[in-house]
């Protein structure tokens, strides 16, 4: 294991056209943070154990990835030592919203260019 491979596990971006017809089944998996950033941005937005599910089946043969006996923690192995982390609140965390009421007021009262961005 090599500080390359926790790089790959958390920022694996899945191969698109050419490259991923000729890639090996397990060179198209997807990094956590960009399984993170996809459920952040689904509607309705899905559950976090969803999310740990996607965890599993994408890292299943991952020797950087452990699931924990917890079923929303899992453990990944730096360099240094393993780390556990808690998957409960990571798509919350990771949506970039603001609230209808503030974007109301932007598009009313603010700076006219502000206010074209948020209208659409």
């Amino acid at each position: 294991m090599t500080s390359l491979d926790v790089i790959r596990l958390l920022d694996e971006k899945p191969l698109t056209g050419a490259a991923a017809k000729g890639a090996a089944a397990n060179a198209s998996k997807m990094g956590l943070f960009v399984i993170v950033d996809d459920f952040s941005k689904q509607k309705p937005r899905k559950t976090w154990e969803a999310l740990m599910t996607e965890f599993e089946k994408q890292q299943k043969t991952s020797t950087v990835f452990v699931k924990e006996k917890v079923k929303e923690k899992f453990k990944i192995r730096h360099s240094a030592k393993e780390v556990i982390y808690t998957v409960k609140t990571f798509i919350d965390r990771n949506v970039d919203e603001i609230s209808t009421t503030l974007e109301s007021v932007i598009i009313q009262k603010g700076d006219p260019t502000i206010a074209k961005i948020f209208s659409g």
